[in-house]
């Protein structure tokens, strides 16, 4: 087969070789109605998978008008909604770097609640570049974490953005679950 991008009069490039930018349905997400959300989902390693989608979307220029996700969806999401017109490369490093130790670190049993600790994953975080707070990234965003006692989804959408990230993440029994507003929450995927 042979290269299939091509590129319209206003630089945007479409992966469809066979249609001509003028074709309605060349547009593809750009012709979606407005507004329009991310999901991102869960899938431990398989978060990697959400690189190739961000390059896709990134390569049509579209930028979405809310991002959520849950437990590795929500670094993912975060991530996005802090670089929305360039995250790719930068989860490609990530994904590419990232090694299981690092945030599954070896070592002793840190409490009843979980068998590793959080601050491998409180270090990929920090790497990430990402603002302190849920309402300072560029695209709003919320992650979707679990309260343990009761197992309804709880919607993260303001405040600490760590914290979030950590709850959407904190699959039970493996990382320690979060407690964050009066509330003890977990990975609820």
């Amino acid at each position: 087969m042979t290269d299939a991008s091509m590129t319209d009069d206003k630089g945007t490039r479409s992966l469809s070789s066979h249609r001509s930018p003028e074709d309605p349905e060349s547009a593809g997400v750009r012709a979606l109605p407005r507004p329009v959300a991310v999901a991102v989902g869960a899938g431990g390693v398989l978060g990697a998978a959400h690189v190739g989608v961000g390059y896709a979307l990134e390569e049509r220029r579209f930028v979405p008008d809310m991002i959520i996700g849950t437990s590795v969806g929500a670094l993912v999401g975060a991530i996005a909604a802090a670089h929305p017109d360039g995250s790719a490369p930068g989860l490609d490093r990530v994904w590419t770097q990232l090694r299981r130790r690092e945030v599954y670190p070896p070592g002793y049993l840190p409490s009843r609640a979980s068998i590793v600790t959080d601050r491998g994953l409180r270090r990929l975080i920090a790497r990430s570049g990402l603002p302190s707070r849920i309402e300072e990234l560029a695209v709003p965003f919320a992650a979707v974490a679990m309260g343990l006692g009761t197992g309804a989804p709880v919607l993260l959408d303001r405040g600490d953005l760590e914290s979030a990230l950590l709850a959407s993440a904190a699959v039970p029994g493996i990382l320690p679950p979060v407690d964050r507003e009066g509330r003890t929450l977990v990975d609820g995927r």
